[in-house]
């Protein structure tokens, strides 16, 4: 949406194809339209057609049906590894198609008109919608439920400056527009299912950037510094896995300790019986998807972190450079320009930077690698403890985050729980100099 949304290039590495599912999975019988209010205007919809049938055809979400399908093609793989906000997609009209010959292949298929799904949008928030839509114009938005003001020069494909961005939100809009030219549409998209899976979540950022527009937030680099993390890159715990997350912790710590402590007695496995660390390891990162809820669209969009945020090529170069010292302090000559410290550092980072690792673990050839591999356990376990034990919600963190720094706050503590200082969640949650 505002600085992670716009600057992803069409091309992606085709992943591994998975199994696919027996039957398609759609939603027709949750859209009853005719009494929600319309997100577009008439007067919109030519254009937006336009440039929604140009996007489709120009990503290969339509066409002929060939093995390399496109972009739908690759959404229904990461679907089919577990990623389950993938699947909110079907609220809003996406369809999953089976293959019918061998030339063809599993897809996820795009609604038949933008109109279809913004209907499907507005039907997902019921009778009083939260959030409305709109687009770029210039330096500024223009809402898609006004009439369409001709002569006013519409710029989509570009980023919208913060600060704009700030009073999009507060005004209860939030942007899409069908892009030919990146993968903004559906970044946009991953935003809007987020709304409507959990929808708390709207109202309390349209909250927190009202007050961001009318208190002069600007002023305070960690307003925004907080939003572009909980926006983008967070990860809540499930209640549903409170109960069994402690199956997969590797130390057996199921209380609050210090990350030091827990790293130790992780080390210590991995000293005495690394076969048996090494398996509880893999054990909890391939959980990762079962137990978190992903929010923000850099979580949640079906490419950004692999190919934007935090690519495998950033996660072996930064923990090749803290290897040495990973509790010391923001290492931002080890981030590529094009990628986020908020996202190396969130739980997706960390949880990667230890995937990386362990392989190194599992050759032998590095033995810092261990002590690396067991303070990154240790601070992913204590964020899964941190939350369980404050019952943090999505909601909790934006609503926490309004407050100046060193105020206490659930998020406060969180992020004190398993951030280190000098790191750059604990400078914006928690407070460089405060205690």
């Amino acid at each position: 949406m505002f600085s992670f949304s716009r600057s992803f290039p069409i091309a992606l590495a085709l992943l591994s194809i998975f199994t696919i599912r027996a039957e398609a999975q759609t939603c027709d019988s949750l859209f009853q339209t005719s009494q929600s209010p319309s997100l577009v205007h008439a007067s919109w919809e030519l254009v937006l057609e336009h440039d929604y049938a140009t996007m489709t055809k120009t990503l290969g979400a339509v066409g002929e049906t060939i093995p390399e399908f496109g972009v739908g093609k690759l959404l229904y793989q990461h679907w089919q590894q577990g990623h389950e906000s993938d699947a909110q997609l079907f609220k809003i009209g996406f369809k999953v198609v089976a293959p019918t010959s061998p030339t063809e292949a599993a897809r996820f298929a795009f609604p038949d008109t933008f109109l279809e799904m913004t209907k499907a949008i507005a039907a997902g928030q019921g009778a009083k919608p939260s959030f409305k839509i709109a687009t770029y114009g210039e330096s500024r938005w223009l809402k898609l439920d006004e009439p369409l003001v001709f002569g006013v020069k519409m710029v989509p494909e570009s980023d919208l400056v913060f600060s704009e961005f700030a009073k999009l939100l507060a005004s209860g809009y939030v942007p899409l527009w069908p892009t030919s030219k990146t993968m903004g549409f559906l970044h946009d998209l991953s935003h809007i299912t987020e709304y409507l899976e959990f929808p708390d979540v709207f109202p309390a950022l349209q909250n927190y950037f009202r007050h961001y527009v009318e208190n002069g937030w600007q002023k305070h680099s960690y307003y925004r510094q907080r939003a572009e993390a909980f926006n983008e890159v967070s990860y809540i715990l499930k209640p549903s896995r409170y109960s069994s997350v402690d199956f997969v912790l590797v130390s057996g710590l199921t209380n609050e300790v210090p990350v030091t402590e827990r790293a130790t007695v992780i080390r210590n496995d991995f000293m005495r019986d690394p076969n048996y660390a090494i398996a509880m390891t893999k054990r909890l990162c391939e959980s990762f998807n079962d137990i978190f809820e992903r929010h923000g669209g850099g979580a949640r969009d079906f490419f950004n972190v692999d190919n934007f945020l935090i690519p495998s090529t950033v996660i072996e170069l930064y923990v090749q450079h803290t290897k040495s010292n990973p509790s010391n302090g923001i290492f931002l000559e080890a981030i590529d320009r094009t990628t986020r410290i908020e996202a190396v550092e969130s739980l997706e980072g960390i949880n990667r930077q230890i995937i990386f690792a362990l392989q190194e673990v599992e050759k032998g050839k590095d033995p810092a690698m261990v002590d690396f591999v067991s303070y990154r356990l240790a601070q992913l376990e204590a964020a899964i403890v941190a939350q369980r034990a404050l019952s943090l919600a999505q909601v909790d963190v934006i609503r926490d985050s309004m407050q100046p720094l060193g105020v206490d706050t659930k998020t406060r503590r969180y992020f004190k729980a398993f951030q280190p200082q000098g790191s750059h969640h604990h400078a914006i949650f928690v407070g460089a100099n405060v205690r």
